[in-house]
């Protein structure tokens, strides 16, 4: 699913999860990062049972190597209460922060 509004690079990234299964019959989950506007592959972070709090960590680390997007979304069903919504965060640059205390 393309995202609306990724006019250039580091505007949107997409986050969401594949499944696979080793040949033991376990099961992995991939968290995939996405930049929408170059189709870049920004990171694929594997876990057995991957938590909110490695979700965050990953896109903090992203962060700190590519800046800021202006939003990151997720349409994954475990993420987003299991209706298909579509799951938008939209992060504030610096500048706008303090803007909106003047």
């Amino acid at each position: 699913m393309r995202v609306l509004g990724a006019t250039q690079p580091n505007s949107v990234w997409s986050y969401d999860f594949a499944h696979d299964r080793l040949a033991t019959q376990r099961t992995i989950r991939l968290l995939c990062v996405l930049d929408e506007h170059t189709r870049k592959c920004l990171a694929i972070e594997v876990a057995r049972s991957p938590t909110s709090r490695d979700v965050i960590l990953t896109l903090t680390r992203l962060m700190r190597l590519y800046g800021k997007p202006q939003m990151a979304v997720c349409t994954t069903s475990s993420l987003t209460g299991g209706d298909g919504r579509l799951l938008r965060i939209e992060l504030e640059q610096p500048a706008a922060r303090e803007s909106r205390h003047d």
